[in-house]
């Protein structure tokens, strides 16, 4: 039997011409020219709309099935995702476990398979997992900092501490709250992160409120604001941290604080 591609018999043991158009090796062809000249039913079969001869051998790109149809390659992704889409995903997936497992299972590699990210690019942006704990519970409530000074420290003191009670009091916030308090006693990234990016900020606009109400003299001017800062705030935590020792932390409860530590701060004579 001999090809009618190369004209030479297919026992015959001597290589095709290897050069090919363009210097190319083309010695691998002549197992497909053979078979689609010797074959060319089972040629058309294989490769259904290809000629049998001058016809364009299919490429790899588009394989046929049993069928005979051609199936197509999949998708091609769509490449690095903006930073902005990929911190939402991993905020929320972040968020998702803290709920669900708590600090104790919460862990950098569980939140980067939910949110489909590697554990390089969460330890790119956070330095710890409790840090990306604590932006996750900050993301997820939107905690507002637009502390209004109304003039009148007492009522502002009250929606402002009953405002925070009241997310402590609920669930899921409170107990992941709680949570990260005591998490933040072994981690020191999570600590300074609670200080810097919570705390602190909040802090400096109840302070700023105490001082505008000193001014005004609704506060005696030698007390001393950071004090009454740490007896209310203070107070809530202890609930939040000990509610079967010390009660339940409620609205009511705030307000009552507020109530007591304006009724201190007033009282005379101080030493």
């Amino acid at each position: 039997m001999r090809s009618f591609a190369s004209g030479r018999g297919l026992s015959d043991p001597r290589p095709l011409p290897g050069p090919g158009p363009r210097g190319r090796d083309m010695s691998h062809m002549s197992t497909v020219c053979v078979f689609r000249d010797v074959f060319p039913g089972v040629f058309r079969d294989a490769f259904p709309g290809v000629r049998a001869r001058g016809g364009t051998i299919p490429t790899m790109s588009a394989p046929a099935n049993r069928s005979g149809a051609v199936t197509a390659r999949p998708p091609v992704g769509r490449g690095r995702r903006p930073f902005g889409e990929v911190r939402q995903a991993v905020l929320q997936a972040a968020a998702q476990t803290l709920f669900e497992a708590g600090i104790a299972g919460f862990t950098v590699e569980r939140v980067a398979r939910r949110a489909g990210v590697s554990r390089v690019t969460v330890h790119k942006h956070w330095p710890s997992r409790g840090a990306l704990a604590l932006d996750a519970f900050t993301d997820t409530f939107h905690i507002d900092l637009a502390f209004h000074d109304t003039g009148d420290v007492r009522r502002d003191l009250r929606e402002i501490l009953g405002a925070f009670a009241r997310l402590l009091a609920s669930k899921p916030a409170g107990p992941a709250f709680a949570q990260l308090l005591g998490a933040a006693q072994i981690d020191a990234d999570l600590a300074e992160a609670i200080r810097e990016r919570y705390v602190a900020p909040r802090r400096r606009a109840v302070l700023d409120i105490l001082d505008a109400a000193r001014e005004r003299g609704e506060i005696p001017a030698d007390v001393d604001v950071t004090v009454m800062v740490d007896m209310m705030w203070g107070a809530c935590y202890n609930r939040l941290l000990m509610p079967g020792l010390t009660g339940t932390l409620t609205e009511d409860f705030a307000r009552s604080v507020v109530d007591m530590a304006l009724a201190g701060a007033c009282a005379s004579p101080r030493a």
